[in-house]
């Protein structure tokens, strides 16, 4: 399987949580997945540095 972007790689990986956990299961598994990309991996590439609060609104989006 060959993803073209994170946003296919994302997309790909909910579709693989939909079909084998529960919604809350799955739900909870990408949020997870997006708030570490947005912690670790944006910041690797120079984004604002990471914080020990919860991402806002707007910094979960830029991973969407």
């Amino acid at each position: 399987m060959e993803s073209k972007s994170l946003e296919e790689a994302l997309l790909q990986y909910k579709a693989y949580l939909d079909a084998t956990r529960s919604p809350q299961a799955a739900a909870n598994y990408l949020n997870q997945t997006k708030r570490a990309l947005a912690r670790y991996l944006l910041t690797s590439i120079d984004a604002p540095p990471s914080t020990k609060r919860k991402p806002t609104k707007a910094e979960e989006e830029q991973v969407e």
